[in-house]
């Protein structure tokens, strides 16, 4: 799985570096325990971790219906 980590951190920095952005938004859709989504997940840990914990926030956004 490190070659599929490594390509999604390449492409999320090139889209940062080529559009000049200061801050950089990145959905991952799906839902967390999937196992399609895996890798997806593990980038972004990756990224936080190698940009720094003060670099990188996380936001987790849930359907929360109301009756």
């Amino acid at each position: 799985m490190p070659h599929l980590t490594d390509l999604v951190k390449e492409k999320i920095i090139q889209g940062q570096i080529s559009s000049g952005a200061d801050i950089s938004i990145v959905e991952i859709g799906g839902t967390i325990g999937d196992m399609e989504n895996e890798y997806l997940l593990e980038s972004a840990r990756q990224m936080q971790h190698d940009l720094g914990h003060e670099n990188v926030i996380f936001v987790h956004v849930v359907l929360l219906p109301y009756l």
